[in-house]
């Protein structure tokens, strides 16, 4: 008679390490009850007691999910990681597959003696059911605000990261942070205050930072879906690795201190303050705050996600009341291409302009996408260009064609005849461009649309982005007349390279922008005469187009079909900027400025009178009274209590202005 080892003294080999196998586990697997959405049902897993080699036993139970009287849990928060060699789990008399990261954490949570009420989403959401998914990511936002606390699972220990995580720790008790002022301060009378002083080094020598390196370079940090469950969890929050935990909040307040704080002779781990500075784009923003679609695809853009689509979908609960009134709805039967979109055109009719299209473009485009869709996944790989007002104050105008394709207004303003890409690699390289793209005759000669050619060159590779275009001026940002001196000099033929571009002098600050604003871009000359900034894709022929109702002017390449357009992207083309291709030239007395609204806390553009040192908002080509062409298109209203009327396509025909119409495809 053989006799076998009772249950759980079986051990099988799971990842090199031998764990306890309970022979009595069922094979039969789970089966999802479904829930019910008008319920505000969700699903809780039940994480049962038991030593650390056992075998994972859940249960899960149906809960509804209210404000008025949470059930209490936590909300599990890690990385998914491969799908491949999943680990099956016992839930109650079935068997469920997870993936071999989330069977790890789980062993971590645990408790010897006790249960542990848990919200996991690859456990709590039926993963098949497409339709479950869209509705539980919705209610996802509910569950991480609801949560007694929220726990962040970092992996496993490894080398040094108990040190780290202890390090982290001790950081974040000896400071605290005013938000407002962006100061530190000793945490209490008892703290020495080299710890708080930005303008002292950090004692930390090989151990701490090798400690600190292992738990920032941790994959959690780079997970999209991070930004909102950590962000909308309770002041409870806390990190885990391995054993080792620390309290969110001490965790944030050491990245602080970290970030600002200057390495400068103690730097041991070259890639650190990169690190640093990727987990502070998640800790640098107010959980109080929202923020529009926009601004939250720039701040996320470097974070990532197994689903495209949930480029989209992870950021939804984060989002201000305006752009929520969009009405995006996370749904999983869609394809990516028809979710993005979908968004692009919500957001333009909630908007009632079409900037969105700015971000779009040919580059990296995914077979199947209009051009005129951005493709989120691949968002934004140059920087944005400064903010300007090419169409002026007019009404956007967009109808649907055909599904993949859109109906616009605006001119054709040029074409390119000329586009060179810009390769910078520092500032060496950058200057050797600049003097290598330059007009012949840019020292002394006229720009075709008005003004020197020396002023529009310096003005197109920083994005016309200067101090004195802001009210009040900033500080991070070059001088407009300095720059124009700088460049002067550059660009004389037995000039040699610069070497004083230490950083807070003259010169780093105006190649600091030249080359963040030309970096992966073109410049681009005209057959009409006019010098820009373009897509590197860019090419001969494309078209410079400005279009009703969209800040930047938009590059155009016509298709086969002479009569549809695919969107290259934005571009910087001197003087199109500010509205000259519908109202002309400004008057010489104004200058365009940002002007900052201390109640919205904004830049808003507005006119600056050099003469008479005032400024306005409206647009001082637009004084004269403007025949009204019958259609109910709301007013822009701005800080001062002053309102402007939107310039229709049919008021702009009235002014001799020849609009034509280009389909996006």
């Amino acid at each position: 008679m053989i006799v076998l080892p009772p249950p759980h003294q079986l051990r099988r080999r799971v990842d090199g390490n031998f764990v306890a196998q309970d022979l009595y586990a069922s094979t039969t697997a789970y089966q999802y009850t479904p829930l019910k959405e008008d319920m505000k049902e969700i699903r809780l897993v039940t994480l049962h007691e038991g030593d650390f080699e056992v075998d994972i036993r859940i249960s899960i139970d149906i809960v509804r999910l209210t404000p008025y009287n949470p059930p209490i849990f936590e909300a599990l928060s890690y990385v998914w990681g491969s799908e491949k060699n999943p680990v099956d789990i016992q839930v109650g008399s079935g068997t469920l597959s997870i993936s071999r990261n989330l069977a790890e954490a789980l062993t971590y949570l645990r408790f010897k003696d006790k249960r542990r009420k848990l919200w996991i989403d690859a456990i709590s959401v039926d993963q098949r059911d497409l339709k479950e998914r869209g509705l539980q990511v919705k209610r996802m936002a509910d569950v991480y605000k609801l949560a007694k606390s929220v726990v962040a699972f970092l992996g496993p220990a490894k080398s040094n990261s108990g040190h780290g995580m202890k390090t982290l720790e001790h950081l974040g008790s000896q400071i605290r942070y005013d938000s407002m002022s962006g100061e530190m301060k000793p945490a209490s009378d008892d703290v020495d205050e080299d710890w708080s002083d930005d303008r002292k080094t950090l004692p930390y020598g090989e151990k701490e930072q090798s400690g600190i390196y292992e738990i920032l370079q941790r994959p959690w940090f780079e997970r999209l879906w991070i930004q909102q469950e950590i962000r909308l969890s309770s002041q409870n929050a806390i990190l885990m690795c391995g054993l080792d935990s620390v309290a969110w909040q001490s965790f944030r307040l050491a990245i602080i201190c970290l970030f600002k704080k200057d390495w400068s002779g103690t730097q041991i781990y070259p890639i650190l303050p990169s690190l640093i500075e990727r987990v502070g784009e998640i800790i640098e923003i107010d959980n109080n705050l929202s923020y529009n679609f926009m601004d939250l695809m720039r701040q996320t853009k470097r974070c990532k996600c197994l689903d495209p689509r949930d480029r989209v979908y992870a950021i939804l609960s984060l989002l201000n009341d305006v752009d929520k009134a969009a009405g995006i709805e996370p749904d999983y039967e869609k394809t990516t291409s028809q979710v993005y979109q979908d968004v692009t055109l919500r957001l333009i009719a909630l908007r009632q302009h079409a900037n969105i299209l700015t971000v779009s473009g040919l580059e990296n485009k995914p077979s199947g996408m209009p051009t005129w869709v951005p493709d989120w996944t691949n968002f934004n790989a140059a920087y944005p260009l400064s903010n300007a007002l090419a169409s002026g104050s007019t009404y956007f105008e967009l109808h649907e064609k055909a599904t993949g394709i859109i109906s616009v207004t605006g001119l054709h303003s040029a074409t390119i005849g000329l586009a060179t890409r810009f390769r910078t690699q520092g500032y060496e390289g950058l200057i050797a461009e600049i003097k290598l793209f330059a007009p012949l005759d840019v020292l002394e000669g006229s720009y075709v649309a008005g003004g020197s050619l020396l002023e529009a060159y310096c003005k197109t590779i920083c994005s016309n982005c200067f101090a004195d275009s802001y009210m009040p001026h900033l500080n991070d940002r070059a001088q407009l007349q300095r720059s124009k001196d700088l460049l002067f000099t550059l660009l004389q033929p037995e000039k040699q390279l610069l070497s004083d571009y230490c950083r807070g002098t003259q010169a780093d600050d105006f190649l600091r922008w030249a080359r963040t604003y030309c970096e992966q871009r073109s410049f681009i000359k005209t057959r009409e005469g006019h010098i820009g900034l373009a897509p590197r894709v860019a090419q001969a022929g494309d078209k410079v187009c400005v279009l009703l109702g969209c800040s930047q002017p938009l590059l155009l390449r016509p298709a086969p079909n002479d009569s549809q357009y695919q969107v290259v992207g934005e571009c910087y083309v001197h003087r199109l900027m500010q509205g000259e291709a519908f109202l002309g030239k400004l008057p010489d007395r104004y200058q365009v400025v940002d002007v900052f609204d201390e109640r919205s806390r904004r830049y808003h553009q507005g006119f600056l009178n050099r003469l008479t040192g005032r400024t306005q908002y409206n647009d001082p080509r637009l004084e004269s009274r403007l025949d009204d062409d019958g259609d109910k298109v709301p007013r822009f209203r701005y800080p001062d209590g002053s309102q402007s009327r939107p310039l229709t396509a049919k008021m702009l025909e009235n002014r001799g202005v020849k609009l034509q119409s280009f389909d996006l495809i």
